[in-house]
């Protein structure tokens, strides 16, 4: 499983017990629009398309949308 955090926090601490928890990538949250559309077809091409995991059967509409708008 892929976990990705997705915050508003850039906060050491909040970084270091992500990682600490496993996750596979902590991202802070931009505050323009058109940087979150970039980042979110940033995920999907590495997650979705580059990277070799295992995938679901089912895939989120959201991720799923991200792909339509780049």
């Amino acid at each position: 499983m892929v976990v990705l955090i997705l915050t508003s926090s850039s906060e050491r601490i909040d970084v270091e017990e992500a990682y600490r928890l496993h996750v596979n990538a902590y991202i802070v949250k931009p505050t323009s629009l058109n940087t979150m559309v970039e980042i979110v077809g940033h995920i999907q091409h590495f997650w979705l398309n580059a990277s070799n995991v295992l995938r679901p059967t089912f895939v989120s509409p959201i991720i799923a949308a991200a792909g339509k708008l780049t």
